[in-house]
């Protein structure tokens, strides 16, 4: 797998952030392998413990298997709710971390979140507050949708970026969400903040440029996921990125000792993450099409929109979850169609 030209020992790895659409698809013997290969100061984003009651279960296992020294982070949004869960989780437990995520840009603002820069801002502001009145655990942010084309974005990155990290976020994490990959631009904006983590995606084929450029100017982390099960599959595999070739032969070993698992993951991934598809919420809120030739999914991240636009009905996120529970975990289904929820009684 070839490798970026200069790389990090660090990675931050997204396999199951997303839920990978349940985690019965995953096994602990699988999920255990994978956390012993990935070199000391690796970030595992575990999963979203607030989307139902089973992925909360969920991440308080993963957190009982044995591990080297890398760091396990739940993540969740940017409220007093999802900040509650995931310190409740992590209690008690050593080398962990949460992490939570806000829009950037103006149409990210407005669209995932119907809501205003500004009043974003001041959620994540709030949230520091908060978690530091419940633990001294590290909490870092994600800064989505950082590379978008608006007037002013680049210097609010700046901006925001001076005012989280003195308000007591440990780190921040920029995303090219749409993988544009501007070197140019990206240059600029990186001299301008200190240390933080870089989450490419590689729509235009730049991720691992953009991403040997952010180690140029003092990242610490390179975002990656293993086996590429990101959302349009086009996250790097952090095989192309860890230095040590100890740890890619581990990761190796996972996709021989459990053959036919990762088929079935990698045929899961195909299915609900290529491009015509949508299964995340902010993912269909971001990219969302008006055509007709794509196809929508009730998994573990969908939310209230994405649920009333596959099936034209309202129910609350308390419904949602326990459908969630039900019919996700409880009966092992990675996803539903429309067909399959419409049948159901909710």
């Amino acid at each position: 797998m070839e490798k970026l030209s200069r790389t990090p020992i660090y990675v931050r790895d997204d396999f199951r952030r997303d839920g990978l659409a349940a985690t019965f698809k995953i096994s602990m013997n699988l999920y255990q392998k994978y956390l012993e290969s990935f070199p000391s100061g690796t970030r595992i984003n575990i999963g979203y413990p607030s989307i139902c009651k089973q992925e909360y279960l969920a991440c308080k296992e993963i957190l009982k298997l044995r591990r080297t020294e890398v760091e396990l982070s739940p993540v969740g949004h940017a409220r007093q709710y999802d900040l509650k869960i995931m310190e409740e989780l992590l209690r008690g437990h050593s080398n962990v971390s949460a992490n939570i995520w806000i829009p950037l840009s103006d149409s990210a603002c407005s669209s995932i979140l119907n809501s205003t820069p500004e009043d974003v801002l001041k959620a994540a502001m709030d949230s520091i507050k908060y978690w530091k009145r419940l633990t001294d655990i590290p909490l870092d942010i994600a800064l989505t949708d950082t590379t978008n084309i608006e007037e002013y974005l680049d210097n609010r990155i700046a901006d925001w970026y001076s005012s989280l990290m003195s308000a007591g976020f440990r780190s921040i994490i920029l995303c090219d969400t749409q993988g544009v990959g501007n070197i140019e631009r990206l240059s600029s904006v990186f001299k301008q903040i200190g240390d933080f983590e870089w989450h490419p995606h590689d729509d235009g084929g730049f991720a691992k440029t953009t991403s040997e450029l952010a180690v140029k100017f003092g990242a610490s982390h390179i975002g990656t996921s293993f086996l590429k099960c990101s959302e349009r599959m086009n996250m790097l595999d952090p095989r192309s990125v860890i230095e040590d070739e100890r740890f890619n032969e581990l990761l190796d070993h996972i996709v021989g000792d459990f053959k036919s698992e990762v088929t079935e993951i990698i045929k899961l991934r195909d299915t609900i993450y290529n491009k015509n598809t949508f299964i995340t919420g902010t993912h269909h809120k971001l990219w969302g099409k008006t055509g007709a030739d794509y196809t929508l999914l009730f998994g573990v991240t969908t939310d209230s929109q994405l649920f009333k636009l596959i099936t034209g009905k309202s129910i609350s996120s308390e419904c949602i979850a326990e459908l969630k529970d039900k019919y996700l975990y409880s009966d092992q289904n990675s996803y539903m169609t429309k067909e399959k929820l419409l049948k159901l009684d909710f």
